[in-house]
């Protein structure tokens, strides 16, 4: 379902929001930000939520932003000898 958009939700659907990430346009961490704020004003009025995690959909979206869509980027650690 796509809905018009907002200044607090500049994205008509979730395809869009991604292809904001991937584009570098948003951060993980910004639009799942976006998303929570969505979420706690839609949610007053609809009670579709039993629950929402925002921490750990913070702690996913901080990792999100460290990865590319091909991987994550790891640091690479000098190797001991043998």
């Amino acid at each position: 379902m796509t809905t018009n958009a907002s200044p607090a939700w500049p994205w008509r659907s979730m395809a869009e929001a991604s292809s904001a990430v991937k584009s570098g346009a948003v951060s993980p961490v910004e639009l799942t930000r976006a998303c929570l704020d969505r979420i706690e004003r839609a949610d007053r009025v609809l009670h579709a939520f039993v629950s929402v995690d925002a921490e750990t959909a913070l702690q996913a979206a901080h990792t999100a932003r460290r990865c590319s869509p091909t991987g994550c980027r790891r640091r690479m650690r000098p190797r001991g000898p043998g």
